[in-house]
């Protein structure tokens, strides 16, 4: 029996990928006020390309931003000074420091899992002091019993999660937009899962990828939670169920 819901943040609750692609516009802009005569777009592929290939190096972590960034500045300007390193790399720092928008219907649909007797869940990958900072920032952060930040979603990350919280996966529902970080991990420990249509970072959550057997997809938040509610909810009572009180965050699992 489904007791729980667990939650992506990022392009699931919030709008994260917009502030990436302004910032990737603004760098554009800034390569070609540095004599690049490429087309913009071509600059952000290449942008783009560049954090794929040192993932590695750095993970999810704050510095691969802000690396790629200064990478490609230099591939396109070699003789690059001090400043314009320095500005590049604050353009993608500044990513970081922008307040995300909450998703049209987050609010709401996270109110009715709550009140279907659902205990719901939070878990995010990032650097802890993004991830922490975003979460803060959130209107409803109190509606999670648990929040979870960690540096990279895989099966054992979901299976320590799971664990943690006295959880089965056939106990839990993951609901995200990353097909390699949310649905997939989710499924090969035994969750429901429902992928959200969503604007996110293709090259590496979506490329290459399907959705599992055993999952579903929902164009939207609320459409996700109705769905969760119809399948495996109780009817709601007269009055709406108060969110748990949130616990400290998950911070003693998954790798480091």
């Amino acid at each position: 029996m489904v007791k729980a819901v667990f939650f992506d943040m990022d392009n699931t609750l919030i709008e994260t990928q917009q502030i990436y692609i302004d910032a990737e516009n603004r760098f554009a802009d800034f390569m070609l006020g540095c004599g690049v005569h490429d087309k913009p777009q071509d600059i952000i592929e290449r942008l783009r390309a560049r954090q794929i290939e040192i993932f590695d190096r750095f993970g999810y972590g704050k510095e691969l931003l802000p690396q790629a960034y200064e990478d490609v500045l230099k591939e396109y300007v070699p003789d690059a000074d001090a400043h314009e390193t320095k500005r590049a790399r604050n353009l993608a720092y500044d990513v970081y420091a922008t307040e995300a928008k909450i998703k049209p219907g987050a609010p709401e649909a996270l109110a009715k899992a709550a009140a279907s007797g659902f205990d719901l869940y939070l878990i995010t990958v990032g650097d802890p002091d993004v991830q922490n900072a975003r979460v803060a920032a959130l209107p409803f952060r109190h509606a999670f019993r648990e929040v979870f930040v960690v540096e990279d979603k895989n099966v054992a990350v979901y299976a320590a999660a799971l664990a943690k919280v006295g959880l089965k996966g056939e106990d839990a529902v993951m609901v995200g937009d990353s097909l390699k970080s949310d649905i997939i991990p989710a499924r090969k420990n035994g969750m429901e899962a429902i992928h959200v249509a969503a604007l996110n970072w293709h090259g590496r959550e979506m490329a290459g990828q399907t959705l599992p057997d055993g999952a579903s997809a929902a164009q939207n938040i609320t459409d996700a939670v109705d769905d969760i509610v119809a399948r495996f909810g109780k009817p709601p009572a007269n009055d709406a169920k108060a969110p748990a009180p949130a616990h400290k965050h998950g911070r003693g699992f998954g790798p480091r």
